[in-house]
């Protein structure tokens, strides 16, 4: 993720959250287990980030990816980087259908909890169907 261009990353990610989100870009590209894909036109087509929550525990947002086939390539990358035996976390919207089909692809997914509030004063303008997993806490997966 380093030697991916600051301003590409921006642009990808502008095209699905609509605001400019610099410094978090800036942080996501220091995580030690950030991947992107990248076309062979050198174009981002997504990226995902492996967090280390607890000793025995990991989350797996955002993943972020132009179709499910990029976002089930950049998940299968971020699972290997997981610590055997470790539970791990992923958030998605409660009606995204593209990221329940690709936890039901991978197997052995179970949900153990959902929080499905958002609170905010102003309308989101959201890409559903290409922000699979979200950054926030959620839907728990073991």
């Amino acid at each position: 993720m380093k030697d991916i261009p600051l301003k590409e990353l921006e642009k990808y990610d502008t095209r699905i959250h609509v605001v400019n989100r610099r410094k978090f870009l800036e942080e996501f590209q220091r995580q030690e287990h950030a991947v992107a894909a990248v076309t062979k036109t050198n174009t981002i087509a997504g990226y995902g980030v492996l967090t280390r929550m607890q000793e025995n525990a990991c989350k797996i947002g955002p993943l972020l990816a132009e179709t499910a086939p990029v976002a089930l390539i950049l998940l299968k990358h971020l699972l290997q980087k997981m610590p055997q035996g470790s539970k791990l976390m992923l958030v998605c919207f409660q009606d995204s259908l593209e990221a329940k089909d690709l936890l039901t692809k991978l197997g052995g997914m179970s949900r153990a909890h959902v929080v499905e509030v958002l609170y905010t004063k102003h309308q989101i303008d959201v890409s559903v169907n290409e922000a699979f997993f979200l950054a926030n806490a959620g839907n728990v997966f073991t």
